[in-house]
């Protein structure tokens, strides 16, 4: 019989953005008209953040090396066993002196299957913790990031259920390997083009720059607008201030290389845990 586990309820995974040293600076959001700035967030607890999704990759895959070695005990096991029914079944080998060392075989393998079961009884809810914890990471970043990913992610939103022991390993490996982007996600830039919808309601290609996966700029190929994005508990979300596209535009410029290095300001909404 298979071990269970119960999915805990899902909690949101708070993220923030970790500016990374190159020539594009934040500055404070007082620098854009029309723009009010959330208090400061200690840095310490977005580096934790990131921290915290480095343990419990390393958790995982420790966790995953762990059953391949449990489960290539228990098949050897599951051999041995095989075979002495199939001794014990014959008249001719039924009764050989040795019967008293096979019960004990039997028991030790009995004892080493029971606690095999035990390691992955306590390990499934950490992995559905993961799994949903990642999914609702996912669910709340802009499309453009999410394009960034590889297919795992579609997959992950639909394996909620706790798994079975035959699909531990795929599934941890599968929340490993969207832990490593998201990681480098958080850890870079990107830039590219998306379709925004303004606040006249109208959709319009703009060119976009993500540091991280806390904040986001854009403007339009027209440089008549720009919008400052953050991540919140409900998803993705951009705000138009009435100024500021002319340094989102710049600063997609040095980032390209296109001009020379420079201090740029931009806006940077952070929150605060109470």
């Amino acid at each position: 019989m298979h071990p269970t586990c119960q999915a805990p309820a899902s909690r949101p995974v708070r993220c923030a953005c970790r500016l990374r040293r190159i020539v594009v600076a934040a500055a404070v959001a007082a620098s854009l008209p029309g723009f009010a700035a959330a208090p400061e967030a200690d840095p310490q607890r977005l580096e934790g953040l990131v921290a915290r999704w480095v343990a419990l990759r390393q958790e995982l895959a420790a966790a995953g090396r762990r059953w391949e070695q449990a489960r290539a005990i228990l098949e050897s096991e599951r051999d041995l066993l095989v075979q002495e029914k199939a001794r014990l079944a014959n008249p001719a080998t039924a009764h050989r002196p040795d019967a008293a060392g096979l019960h004990e075989r039997l028991d030790a393998a009995t004892a080493d299957r029971d606690r095999s079961a035990g390691r992955l009884a306590a390990f499934c809810p950490s992995l559905v913790e993961a799994e949903t914890r990642l999914a609702d990471l996912l669910a709340r970043l802009p499309e453009f990031l999410q394009s960034q990913l590889t297919s795992r992610g579609a997959e992950l939103g639909r394996r909620r259920n706790p798994p079975a022991p035959d699909d531990v390993v795929e599934r941890t490996q599968r929340v490993v390997g969207l832990l490593g982007e998201v990681e480098q996600l958080n850890a870079g830039i990107n830039t590219g083009s998306a379709v925004l919808t303004g606040p006249d309601g109208t959709a319009r290609e703009m060119d976009v720059l993500f540091v991280g996966l806390g904040a986001g700029y854009a403007v339009s190929r027209d440089g008549r607008l720009a919008a400052v994005g953050r991540m919140t508990d409900t998803g993705w979300v951009w705000t138009w201030p009435e100024s500021g596209a002319d340094d989102i535009r710049r600063a997609m410029a040095i980032f390209r290389k296109d001009q020379p290095a420079g201090f740029v300001p931009l806006p940077v909404t952070v929150e605060v845990s109470p």
